[in-house]
This record gives structure tokens, sequence and C-alpha cells, in this order.
């Protein structure tokens, strides 16, 4: 059985379009304009193609600034206390914490210092660096609680503890990648803890495998049912089945000669920051050629 649209799909498509428009309008998408969006439409050609590019917008999920700052905040309120006053390191009041990390004695004040997944090869680990800025910019930490692991000399004094921030754990391999590359380092601080935005079950787990010391807290658990190409009973809709989708998205990279490789990060996920495109997602949705526009930038 092959990919069909279903008789209304040129409805579902119109309706799909101007609602992608007004979240572009409303600013809650803030990273695209109507342009952007217009051009990837375009790659999509014939009536499949465009229900399928539906699929797709409408299985997005995107976080913009606010939410990104929503977010960390409330892992500041609910989180850290928690992992803190576990570890012995009492925090008084969210207000004294919440104080304390935008105050420029806040490394001493604090006992612990906070850093990025960053530095382990050209293609990862800069979305984490691009989240502290976005952090700092705001005021919600100080610039000299940060401690940059990579190019790190020595350890900060009486500091026992380090928090690695980052938008999102996928398979947890970058992660994984970036502690047996840094490893004398970071195991410097007794506490190792790590505080993604964002984290499936399935990338936790395998940190967790390889180091069980490190604790990891997201505000937001994911797992594989967030994927594109799940469902419970294999029937996307009551036409296709997920099998007939995954099949025609694979010809449509086929077909437009999209130099679309497999890697150890796949998750074939639809969840987009403003910060970053993690590269668990689909890559037709951020690849880019001569003759396919991307949707989003993969940075």
């Amino acid at each position: 059985m092959s990919f069909i649209a279903p008789d209304n799909w040129l409805e579902i498509y119109d309706e799909t379009i101007s609602k992608t428009f007004k979240l572009i309008e409303l600013e809650y998408i803030d990273n695209i304009d109507k342009g952007i969006l217009r051009s990837w439409l375009n790659n999509f050609k014939t009536k499949e193609e465009k229900y399928f590019a539906t699929i797709i917008l409408n299985s997005l999920v995107y976080r913009n600034e606010n939410a990104i700052l929503s977010i960390f905040e409330n892992i500041i309120h609910m989180k850290l206390p928690k992992i803190m006053n576990s570890l012995g390191l009492n925090i008084n009041s969210i207000q004294e914490l919440e104080l304390m990390l935008k105050t420029p004695k806040a490394i001493s004040s604090l006992n612990f210092c906070i850093s990025t997944v960053e530095g382990v090869d050209k293609n990862i680990g800069k979305s984490g660096e691009v989240l502290n800025r976005l952090l700092k910019s705001k005021e919600l930490i100080y610039k000299t609680i940060n401690f940059n692991i990579p190019g790190a000399k020595n350890k900060p004094k009486k500091i026992n503890t380090i928090i690695f921030i980052d938008d999102i754990v996928g398979t947890g391999s970058q992660f994984i990648k970036f502690y047996k590359k840094y490893k004398n380092k970071i195991e410097w601080f007794d506490n190792i803890i790590y505080l993604p935005l964002v984290a499936y079950q399935e990338g936790i787990e395998k940190i967790k495998k390889f180091n069980d010391s490190i604790i990891i807290e997201a505000m937001e658990l994911l797992d594989k049912k967030d994927t594109f190409f799940y469902n419970d009973n294999e029937k996307f809709d009551k036409l296709n089945t997920i099998t007939d989708l995954e099949d025609f998205y694979n010809e449509l990279i086929n077909k437009n000669n999209l130099n679309v490789n497999s890697t150890e990060y796949d998750l074939n996920t639809l969840y987009f920051f403003k910060i970053s495109s993690p590269n668990n997602n689909l890559p037709l949705v951020y690849y880019s050629n001569e003759s396919w526009n991307k949707l989003f930038l993969r940075f």
C-alpha cells in the first residue's frame, strides 16, 4: 500500500498553513517568517507531498524565547533546590537562590558552577552555549558563575558541584561523548548535575547506565510516543499506516537527492527551540541544498 492523501487534503492543507501563519504573526514561532515557511512549502509538489507537509507542521513542537525562559525558571524553582538539598547543599529559599544566581559573587555564595556541553566536535555542542548566553542576557544567571570545561586549566577553589545546562537530551550519546573527552576535568567535582530543559527517557537511561552518579533532571520528559513515526496500532490515519508514512518520507528524500544519512543522534522528532534545531529531528525540516529549502536553521 502506498501513501494516500485524503479527499479533503486541500482543506487540511489550507487550515494548517493558516494556523502556522498565525503562530508566526503572534511570534509564538519567533525565528522564521512567512517567507521562509512559503519557501519550505514550495518543496512539496504533489497532493501527497503537500499532505505530508501538513503532517509535519501539525506535529511540530516549538519553544520560543519566552517558553525557554519559563522552563529554565521552573527548573530553578522546582528541580534545583531539591537536588541541592539532597546533596546537603541547603538552599534556604527559592528567592535566595534566584538572588544569588544573579549576583557577581554567585559562584562563591552558591558553591557550584554552571557549564555547557561543548567542544566535542564541530557538529555538536553549540546549543548549550547559546542557551547560556540567552540566560545571561536576560540576567537569570550572572556571568561569573560560568565555568568552561574545555578551556579550564584548574578546578575553581572551594567548588565541588558542577551543573551542566542544555536544551535537550535525545539519545544521550552527545553528553556521553562530551564526558569521555573531558572526564578528568569533569571529575574534579564531587557532584555532577545535568539539567536539560527537555529529555527523552531513552537518553536519560543511557547516561545513567554510563555513569549512575550523574544526577539528571529535566522539566519535560519525552519518550518514543513523541517521535514522528510512532503509533500504538501502526495506523497513522484512516488511509495510511506508519510504514506507509515512513516509506513515503524515504521516497521524498531520495527523489530530491537529499544527502540525509542516519546518525547515532537520530530520533525522528520534531521538537524545536528558538535557539536551536536539535540533531534528533527529521532532517527534512532543517536540511537544505540547491533544490531544497529549509524551514529551520540547524545550529
